[in-house]
């Protein structure tokens, strides 16, 4: 993102607006007098935790979680700074149940660069005992697989390899693309007319199922690239789960999803209805019958 005089002000409306508890953001170029500028302000709803480049704090790179005090309870959350200005971790508890590690990372511009970049990570990571990797998001500045530019090419191959090492030693994957394993979508426009996904999300398997509302877009934060959204599903009001005809409409899509994976054989199996596109259609269905009972029930309370 690009520094912008009003981009606190958008980014807590936007955080408010989309009900975002974590933003990410890469190229923040804060200084330590705009970090303390920004805390004055906006402290009352919004956490920034930002690493800048050590050498030019307002000018280079910089990597900062936004947290948003009203969907996030930020008493126990630790920043681990493992790159200045490129890598920053964060670790919290979800939902005050248990923690999740984010590593938050905005790649270097120079490919060659990527094998260093990535162990000088894994390094810091393991030095500081801080576990397993839940969610890894940011720019990546390069794209796995050659569907993700267009005009399609294969990006440098030294870097590629680093990064699936990384991916592979930590267990994380690139749900979306698991999910849509042949479709293109970009989230960065250059100006030679080419496009890339350069901005992704990756985590841990066991965080796949409760993941959904998969988004990206442009949004009025000032920035040169797409946002890419995506919802982690947690606990929610009892009474809405209580609700019979929400659970009776569930269990009808249930068995729906049940006989369709049944009956998607590896003959009939296709990228428009693979087992992974089928589960999030599942989820995002529920997900839209659940929100539409909850207003009902709000609208019954008041």
């Amino acid at each position: 993102m690009k520094p912008n005089s009003t981009s606190p002000m958008k980014a807590q409306t936007f955080c408010e607006k989309e009900k975002i508890s974590i933003l990410c953001i890469q190229e923040t170029h804060l200084a330590p007098d705009n970090k303390t500028q920004i805390d004055n302000l906006f402290s009352r709803r919004l956490q920034v935790l930002n690493s800048s480049d050590p050498t030019r704090p307002g000018n280079s790179m910089g990597v900062a979680f936004i947290l948003n005090k009203e969907k996030l309870n930020i008493e126990d959350t630790k920043l681990t700074i493992l790159i200045p200005g490129r890598a920053i971790s964060l670790s919290l508890k979800w939902h005050n149940e248990h923690r999740i590690n984010i590593l938050h990372i905005y790649a270097p511009n120079n490919p060659q660069e990527h094998p260093t970049f990535w162990e000088e990570i894994k390094t810091a990571w393991r030095l500081n005992s801080l576990g397993q990797i839940d969610f890894m998001a940011g720019d990546f500045n390069i794209t796995e697989d050659p569907l993700d530019r267009a005009p399609t090419r294969q990006d440098n191959i030294q870097a590629i390899e680093a990064l699936r090492d990384f991916r592979s030693e930590f267990n994380i994957q690139d749900n979306w693309r698991h999910t849509h394993p042949n479709t293109c979508l970009f989230t960065s426009n250059s100006n030679t007319d080419s496009m890339s996904r350069l901005d992704r999300i990756y985590m841990a398997t066991a965080h796949q199922e409760s993941m959904s509302d998969w988004k990206s877009y442009l949004c009025s934060v000032p920035t040169d690239h797409n946002i890419v959204t995506e919802k982690k599903d947690g606990p929610g009001p009892l009474g809405v789960t209580l609700d019979r005809k929400l659970l009776e409409q569930i269990e009808t899509l249930g068995i729906e999803l049940q006989t369709d994976l049944t009956n998607n054989s590896d003959q009939n199996r296709t990228a428009e209805n693979s087992p992974q596109l089928l589960w999030d259609t599942f989820k995002q269905k529920m997900n839209q019958i659940a929100k539409e009972t909850a207003k009902q029930i709000d609208r019954q309370e008041t």
